[in-house]
């Protein structure tokens, strides 16, 4: 190959969050919102901005938007913000210790 590298283009944004540490927008370095959310207390989506088409799949704490189904994956099962309840009850085995027998 010949002649320069190709550049590389990082975007910063900054994440704006509520008191629970829920990301409700991304703002560029200029001030710029580049990215909005409104939530309802369960956590489904009432509208988003996104013009830009960002791709952020954080949602309410430790959760992370499954884009296929729609679910929110939290650690180890689950989330449907549509029912505001998790699909699958905790399986309690799994988060024993040694120390609990």
């Amino acid at each position: 190959m010949h002649g320069p590298p190709a550049a590389v283009i990082t975007h910063i944004h900054l994440y704006h969050c509520d008191h629970l540490g829920t990301p409700l927008a991304l703002i560029d370095p200029l001030g710029k919102i580049d990215w909005h959310i409104e939530l309802d207390p369960w956590g489904s989506c009432i509208r988003e901005y996104n013009p830009n088409h960002l791709h952020q799949p954080i949602r309410m704490q430790g959760q992370h938007l499954d884009e296929e189904s729609g679910l929110f994956y939290n650690r180890h099962r689950y989330y449907d913000p549509a029912l505001g309840r998790y699909i699958r009850p905790t399986n309690e085995h799994q988060f024993k210790s040694s120390s609990d027998r």
